[in-house]
């Protein structure tokens, strides 16, 4: 089982009161996984959200080359103690958009989605909250990516006006 305290140190739970988090910690159990295990991939049912307690999860995704070429795994980003992932277990279609690889022995807090949604239904402030946390996740993911994709674009920019002697 886990405790009220375990929860209270992630991020994702700065906006719930005491009372949500105890809920959140009731429906919550643990996983371990050891290095190298995949926990889903792009296009998996999303059937859990994660908190991530110990290790560290490359979420990846797919590039299909041509036809064939070799499917390349390219690392979208790298979730790291006290994050979250899965958010797709919250949003219809609950289809998992990005694969989840644990790159060393890695210990999860997990939530059932089915049991989520059910709680953002039957609780709406609770609701609220949930969201909010995805919400500020996906935005948090979403200022790194575009952070990498600055500067990927500053360094071709670079290349592209150097001329070499």
């Amino acid at each position: 089982m886990i405790k009220t305290e375990d929860l209270k140190g992630f991020t994702f739970f700065k906006d719930f009161g005491d009372d949500q988090i105890g809920v959140m910690a009731g429906i919550a159990s643990r996983e371990k996984h050891p290095g190298g295990h995949l926990l889903y991939k792009a296009g998996d049912p999303a059937d859990k959200f994660y908190i991530l307690e110990e290790g560290k999860v490359f979420l990846q995704m797919d590039y299909e080359a041509g036809p064939y070429k070799p499917v390349i795994p390219i690392v979208v980003d790298a979730i790291s103690r006290g994050e979250a992932m899965g958010w797709s277990a919250l949003v219809p279609p609950c289809i998992y958009t990005l694969g989840a690889l644990c790159m060393e022995e890695t210990r999860l807090i997990t939530f059932d989605s089915a049991g989520l949604r059910e709680l953002t239904v039957n609780d709406p402030a609770m609701g609220i909250c949930i969201y909010k946390g995805i919400t500020d996740m996906l935005s948090s993911r979403l200022k790194h990516t575009r952070m990498l994709l600055v500067g990927e674009r500053a360094m071709l920019n670079m290349m592209s006006h150097t001329e070499y002697a």
